[in-house]
């Protein structure tokens, strides 16, 4: 047989397998109360650094009509729509002995992995397929953002954070971590040099994205973006410095979200020199460890009287908090990963808070978080707005 049929046989057992495992095993995603369901399709955006294309997933929001009892999808409790057939199934610690999980779990994993490289090479959708073009939701214009960069076209924690902001009215292009040797696993001596190298490259991949969206047939007229701004960045810990260094580099960007970023790029001073101009809604959720670094970092936004929030997590969730790693953990394990790594792995009801902070963040058009009671979802207001 030839070897790339062989290959292609292999994915399709393998992806298979995954489905079936996760109809079984499927965690359901957190309930979304945006304004809309939300679909999804791949895309491969040509890089503009590197001989390799760069992975992506587009949320958006469609429109779907409701069941028996006239509920939408994403009311009636359903399995998100969004999350890609079977391929990111995660596993529940509900009905399996402790033997049966911990094998299910790791067929999970490794399964999946392989499974998304030969799914991403079988397909390459430049342009939307007649079926999404139908299904999105119309008449109205879509903002932009861009979710940098993680897993985030196949983790379940990043997905269900690209769902939410998609479900505010947003094309989320989330762009995949680097599978081309670019990024590192392992820890290095020279970490800030790499981390600097590695920030550069991905803030020209998340404008060329942009670009490339932006120019596409199918898309282009369905966004309501200009020169002058008016698309979001997000990211979480490199992708944070990574988003506010693409605000400032490029001024289409003037809504920006944080999600734990270290911050150890650029230093302060970097930003208040280029004071972050066409920044006119901002906002952090972060851990104490950088905190004293974001609240340097926005000094120049609040002199430009930018709608700016610094939300502080007091509920002692690690730098992991978004890894879907953890999030597949059945609740045993969970514990065990917490005693010998040392930190705390957060239940689904942490990733819920997120999300309702991103959602009233977007909703209110960065006005802030009003209605919600912050403390008894585990954050603080670190600048004193509330």
């Amino acid at each position: 047989m030839h070897h790339r049929c062989r290959r292609c046989v292999i994915s399709a057992m393998l992806r298979l397998r995954v489905d079936e495992l996760g109809q079984t095993l499927q965690t359901p995603a957190p309930r979304r109360t945006g304004r809309s369901c939300i679909g999804c399709t791949d895309v491969e955006i040509p890089s503009p650094a590197t001989p390799h294309v760069l992975h992506a997933r587009l949320f958006f929001p469609v429109q779907h009509e409701g069941d028996e009892a006239g509920r939408s999808p994403c009311q009636s409790g359903r399995t998100a729509s969004w999350v890609p057939g079977g391929l990111m199934r995660t596993c529940s610690a509900a009905s399996f002995s402790i033997a049966g999980k911990l094998i299910a779990w790791m067929a999970l994993l490794t399964t999946t992995n392989f499974a998304w490289f030969e799914d991403m090479r079988a397909e390459r959708k430049h342009v939307l397929p007649d079926q999404v073009q139908q299904q999105v939701r119309q008449p109205s214009r879509l903002k932009f953002a861009v979710f940098s960069h993680g897993r985030g076209a196949a983790g379940f924690a990043y997905s269900a954070i690209c769902a939410e902001i998609a479900a505010c009215g947003y094309l989320v292009c989330a762009i995949t971590a680097h599978f081309d040797g670019t990024a590192l696993l392992l820890p290095q001596k020279n970490r800030h040099e790499i981390g600097e190298a590695q920030c550069a490259l991905r803030v020209l991949e998340v404008r060329a994205a942009f670009d490339y969206i932006l120019q596409d047939a199918c898309w282009g007229t369905r966004l309501d973006v200009s020169e002058s701004g008016d698309a979001l960045v997000v990211g979480h810990s490199l992708g944070g410095d990574t988003a506010l260094e693409a605000a400032v580099q490029d001024k289409r960007f003037s809504t920006v979200i944080l999600l734990d970023a270290p911050l150890r790029i650029c230093s302060a001073d970097v930003y208040r020199k280029h004071k972050l101009d066409a920044v006119h809604n901002f906002m952090c959720i972060q851990g104490a460890n950088s905190l004293g670094r974001v609240l340097a970092c926005v000094a120049s936004l609040r002199q430009n009287e930018s709608r700016v929030h610094v939300l502080q997590n007091t509920a002692g969730l690690s730098h992991h908090q978004f890894s879907e790693l953890f999030y597949i953990l059945p609740s045993w394990l969970r514990a065990l990963v917490e005693k010998i790594l040392d930190f705390n792995v957060p239940s689904r009801d942490a990733l819920e808070g997120i999300l309702r902070v991103l959602r009233a963040f977007l909703l209110n058009d960065g006005h802030g978080v009003s209605g919600l009671d912050l403390n008894s979802i585990g954050y603080r207001d670190a600048l004193g707005n509330r």
